[in-house]
């Protein structure tokens, strides 16, 4: 797969707004369900799947983590609204790609679902 397209997609935002917020819920009892897109050559990286799940480890209410495969469902509304679809030749992850990162995340100790 080319990554050409990676130069057309906005670079990611600051997650410490989030990372604070999963605390504070976290801190304050409540159970949280972590959902997580997989997109490839963008979120399903080692060394960002590594980093989320260091990152979750410390959130001691985790009830379930959703691992959430990338699909091209909609990109037809970019057309109809005069929108460049910046994810154009992005394909969804394969079952055994989804298969490893669900495994990698259960090591960890976390119930796992693909979908949600």
């Amino acid at each position: 797969m080319s990554l050409d397209f990676q130069k057309n997609v906005p670079a990611p935002r600051c997650n410490q707004p989030v990372h604070e917020n999963l605390k504070l819920i976290s801190d304050a009892g409540k159970p949280v369900q972590i959902r997580i897109p997989i997109i490839p050559g963008i979120t399903d990286s080692e060394k960002n799947l590594s980093g989320m799940i260091q990152f979750i480890n410390g959130i001691s209410t985790i009830q379930e983590v959703n691992l959430l495969p990338y699909h091209k469902i909609g990109s037809h509304k970019y057309q109809r609204l005069g929108i460049i679809f910046r994810m154009d030749g992005v394909e969804k992850p394969t079952n055994g790609k989804m298969d490893i990162i669900k495994k990698k995340f259960e090591e960890s100790g976390y119930r796992v679902t693909i979908g949600g």
